[in-house]
């Protein structure tokens, strides 16, 4: 048991889930409403589940896109459809689902799951490549740098299938398709600086990161006073 304690498995494990599960808990604090525990702690699994879909997906992609800009938006279109999917399977059909903020709290839970299993499977590969070093500068990086991009991406989609909350299924469809698309480009151009610098832009990307979250607060300050009246 001890030595399980100290594996390489079970500390990628923790420092992949319990940094989610705290940006779950404060972005939860925006919820006006809490939703039932059950549906949030299932859309935050099948969200985790959703990258088993996303990585083999993104893998045989880039098999056959040439690197640059639009293989970086490709993938950003993967992980960003796939986490939708996985909102829409476990939440969006729930009879809980009955207001426009739930769309940014049901998308922002399946994102931190997505996040937690993908940080996961990094922490472990830093782990067995760089040992202890490799795993505290990978797993500071992923809290705030990965993980928060997952949060300020997908917190964007829900706040466009939001806007569309009270009107017909053609607006809802369109603002999604909107929502995935931008969202796609915002990922994929915090991904694409940082990869073609080399980590020299770091700093100016992790502002413009910070400067995103201010957003989403703003966002989720716009749909809590979203009425039909004003659909």
């Amino acid at each position: 048991m001890a030595e399980f304690l100290t594996s390489n498995t079970f500390l990628s494990f923790v420092g992949g889930v319990v940094p989610a599960l705290f940006w779950l808990w404060f972005w939860l604090q925006e919820d006006n409403h809490p939703e039932p525990k059950y549906v949030i702690a299932g859309t935050f699994l099948v969200g985790a589940v959703s990258t088993f879909l996303a990585l083999p997906l993104e893998r045989y992609t880039q098999g056959f896109i040439p690197s640059g800009f639009y293989l970086i938006f490709v993938l950003a279109l993967i992980e960003e459809t796939t986490k939708y999917c996985a909102t829409a399977w476990s939440a969006f059909s729930s009879k809980n689902y009955d207001e426009p903020t739930d769309a940014m709290i049901y998308m922002v839970t399946a994102a931190l799951g997505f996040a937690a299993f993908e940080n996961f499977l990094f922490l472990t590969k830093s782990f067995n490549a760089d040992g202890m070093a490799g795993f505290l500068l990978t797993s500071n990086i992923r809290f705030i740098g990965a993980t928060l991009l997952h949060v300020v991406a997908s917190a964007f989609v829900g706040a466009t299938i939001a806007a569309g909350f009270y009107r017909s299924i053609y607006s809802r469809i369109a603002w999604t398709f909107v929502g995935i698309l931008c969202a796609s480009g915002l990922h994929a151009l915090f991904n694409f600086f940082i990869l073609h610098n080399e980590g020299q832009n770091s700093p100016s990307v992790f502002v413009l990161l910070w400067a995103s979250v201010i957003a989403t607060f703003l966002f989720f300050e716009a749909v809590k006073r979203l009425h039909p009246q004003q659909q």
